[in-house]
């Protein structure tokens, strides 16, 4: 396999299958559609692309006449895949996440709570 095509993230919507393939340094080709813009950069780590049939097309013939771009995009790809698809990155970003909603509510409440006091 030279080339990777993905272009939906599928039942589970986590592009499990692009991220592997990203994982074992594989260049890749994905849709402009949800999140696969997220996780792909395009001309860097992959190409995204439209998903019409000449786009699709020219992508993987592009690809196809240019080893040293699949080589460039392979290698992008799975310095990205083992750097942000880690499950303690993700852990630590989930966690992130979390604690800045948990300030944005407190925030709120606090203001909630000056607006009642007031009134």
């Amino acid at each position: 396999m030279d080339v990777f095509v993905f272009l939906m993230a599928g039942s589970d919507g986590t592009a499990r299958a692009l991220r592997e393939a990203m994982a074992m340094g594989k260049p890749v080709i994905v849709a402009n559609r949800g999140m696969l813009p997220e996780l792909v950069e395009d001309g860097v780590s992959g190409l995204v692309v439209n998903d019409t049939p000449e786009e699709l097309a020219r992508a993987a013939l592009r690809l196809l006449h240019h080893p040293e771009m699949r080589e460039s995009l392979g290698k992008a790809a799975y310095q990205k895949a083992h750097h942000d698809f880690q499950l303690d990155r993700q852990v630590e970003d989930v966690e992130r996440f979390y604690q800045e909603m948990i300030r944005l509510g407190k925030r709120k409440r606090s203001r909630s709570n000056l607006c009642s006091l007031v009134n």
